[in-house]
């Protein structure tokens, strides 16, 4: 609906998905560094360049990322609830579905297996249920198969395309491996300094007022540093399993 001389209207379908994204980080961040610092932490997504870059240019990679995100926070409840949480799996099965459908596979490839290995790394494996994993994943691939499946009864052109599409990733756009780190840190500007200087103070000391407050908790299963350590290992595998590929785009 609308017009297009209308640039709010042109704009609308995209603030969607970003602000499904500056709640997901919230949300993902409140049970690893506390409900503060989640806070300041969707904050300061909302406000990066990154953000407004995307909204701006209205791209529909956003879509995807922004289920995937929300997809990684209730698979992460689902897999560590006690009984087993029923609304949180399928709520996740749903929400990687909805990912595979609006992109393909990129983002299992890339938010995915990086969480799933950094929650190996930081020492988090005891606390899920892995055998609950395929219950999610399983719906979420016939969801995202099931346009693809479509297209090849109703369409064989358009799945040809998309099967063309798949092979650019080893043939289109090829960038060095250093592409996304030359462009990721100025996205964070304006607040990469301070960002920098809070992360160092919170990590050379776990009690002072710019750590996670949550890390400052005697109770607290994850411990002094645990939710920094988990977040830094998740974007170090992202920014490397998306260095790894030969095509690179910087929406991505």
């Amino acid at each position: 609906s609308g017009t297009y001389t209308s640039l709010l209207t042109c704009r609308l379908p995209n603030l969607l998905p970003l602000a499904l994204a500056v709640v997901f980080t919230m949300l993902a961040g409140r049970p690893w560094l506390g409900a503060s610092a989640a806070w300041l932490a969707a904050l300061l997504a909302a406000t990066t360049l990154l953000m407004q870059d995307v909204g701006r240019r209205a791209m529909w990679d956003f879509f995807t990322f922004s289920f995937a995100l929300g997809g990684v926070v209730l698979l992460d409840r689902a897999l560590r609830a006690r009984p087993l949480a029923w609304g949180k799996l399928l709520a996740a099965s749903l929400l990687w579905g909805l990912a595979f459908l609006s992109k393909g596979p990129v983002t299992l490839y890339s938010v995915l297996a990086p969480y799933c290995l950094a929650i190996l790394f930081t020492g988090q494996a005891r606390a899920w249920r892995w055998r609950r994993l395929p219950l999610i994943l399983f719906p979420a691939l016939v969801l995202g198969f099931s346009w693809w499946g479509y297209l090849l009864l109703v369409n064989p052109d358009t799945w040809n395309s998309l099967v063309t599409e798949i092979d650019n990733w080893t043939s289109y756009h090829v960038q060095p491996w250093y592409y996304y780190l030359a462009r990721f840190t100025p996205q964070l500007l304006p607040w990469l300094p301070s960002l920098a200087v809070a992360l160092w103070v919170a990590w050379r000391n776990p009690t002072s007022p710019m750590a996670p407050a949550r890390a400052r908790e005697d109770d607290d299963i994850f411990g002094p540093r645990q939710g920094l350590r988990f977040f830094l290992v998740w974007l170090g595998l992202v920014v490397l399993f998306l260095s790894l590929l030969p095509e690179k785009k910087f929406r991505y």
